[in-house]
């Protein structure tokens, strides 16, 4: 979750399903709720990116979105389950509309990045890099660096 701060990605929370959140959380972005899911994961387990389903996210602007970014403008309240202990409720979009960028950069936010990683050698830029190998395996890289992670984090007793 940090890294996609890192990054620039803005992603706001679509869906709950799990023990402490609940309509309040919905629509805010990861940012904004990031200190309510690590106080959840230190209180009942909570993986803070939702990989165990306990939520959902949307993307609205990452530097990937090079001249744009997406704004909802309403949402829809959709009650899935109502449990009282762990609701499952969505929001779904119902108008939105593209705001153009100040300054389209696509890959300012990503600049060495990828070196961290050792990912990107011998390119100036996340976009040189994207036109020469390509999303799929830029993708490819960035979850198994993240996974590789996730393994360090449990052999050391954190997961």
């Amino acid at each position: 979750l940090d890294s996609m701060h890192e990054y620039g990605i803005e992603a706001v929370v679509v869906k709950v399903a799990s023990m402490g959140l609940s309509e309040k959380h919905l629509g805010k972005t990861t940012l904004q709720l990031q200190g309510a899911f690590d106080k959840l994961h230190q209180q009942l387990g909570f993986h803070v990116c939702g990989e165990g389903g306990e939520y959902e996210s949307m993307t609205l602007d990452c530097p990937l979105f090079a001249h744009s970014r997406i704004t909802v403008d309403t949402w829809r309240l959709v009650e899935h389950s109502p449990d009282p202990v762990a609701p499952s409720l969505f929001v779904c979009p119902e108008g939105a509309h593209v705001e153009p960028k100040e300054s389209p950069s696509p890959s300012s936010a990503w600049e060495g990045k990828g070196q961290k990683v050792g990912m990107m050698s011998g390119f100036e830029s996340l976009s040189e890099y994207l036109r020469e190998v390509g999303f799929v395996q830029w993708f490819l890289k960035m979850r198994e660096g993240a996974f590789e992670k996730m393994r360090q984090v449990e052999e050391d007793g954190g997961g």
